[in-house]
């Protein structure tokens, strides 16, 4: 699952066989992106934020299923905007990269509309 979030851009999936049946690995390519969900929900605060060069998602936070099923429905339950990409400026004012990412697929998705309508 990709997740965009006025935290940061998260990719969370199962993980690999060293990772417990019970976890779900939450990967991000910005260490700063992990350290907001970190300071956003308590839970979260403990985990180690593990780190590695050779992967694609190289910054990592290993969470209990049941845990993160929790912090996506609080995430739901957060929305109080009514412009996501102003809404992730204004929470990661100075992410410039972040906010260029989320402009680019919001035109992406603009692209797909127009071809679906062609």
């Amino acid at each position: 699952m990709w997740l965009c979030t006025r935290y940061g851009f998260f990719s969370v999936v199962r993980g690999n066989d060293r990772i417990s049946p019970g976890k779900v690995m939450v990967r991000a390519r910005k260490a700063g992106h992990l350290r907001n969900l970190q300071g956003r929900f308590a839970e979260l605060r403990d985990v180690p934020l593990k780190t590695s060069s050779t992967t694609d998602y190289p910054c990592r936070l290993v969470v209990d299923r049941e845990v993160w099923a929790r912090i996506g429905a609080e995430l739901a339950a957060d929305i109080d905007y009514t412009n996501f990409k102003n809404a992730a400026g204004d929470e990661l004012a100075g992410d410039s990269d972040y906010s260029e990412f989320l402009h680019e697929v919001w035109w992406k998705g603009m692209q797909l509309l127009q071809r679906s309508e062609e």
